[in-house]
């Protein structure tokens, strides 16, 4: 008898009851197992999708992480705890701005 994959619809006509039923339980198998075969793959790309779609996002974190203009500036806290540290420190200039005369400026008033 003829492959599934080789059948026409001349293939059907003229087939005995029992023939009939041998082809028929075939083609069910075979449809049986496309339809195990696309549900496979159906799963294997949802979870490649998931997979790429985790992947983009820890890669969005470290662009934003490594190159965000955000990580290059201290904010006014940030900036206050750094001088009240360069303050703190022996020998040490209260500020790291100098004047026009070459002498250190804004030492002094921290809240």
């Amino acid at each position: 008898m003829l492959s599934v994959h080789e059948l026409s619809p001349q293939d059907f006509v003229g087939l005995s009851p029992v023939g009939a039923a041998e082809l028929a339980a075939r083609v069910l198998a075979h449809l049986g197992e496309q339809s195990r075969q696309i549900e496979s793959q159906a799963q294997a790309i949802q979870f490649k999708d998931a997979k790429i779609q985790s992947i983009m996002f820890e890669l969005r974190r470290l662009k934003a992480w490594r190159f965000d203009a955000k990580s290059e500036r201290m904010n006014a806290e940030q900036r206050q705890l750094f001088e009240e540290t360069l303050a703190a420190r022996p020998g040490r200039p209260a500020s790291p701005t100098r004047s026009a005369e070459g002498g250190m400026q804004g030492a002094g008033h921290h809240c």
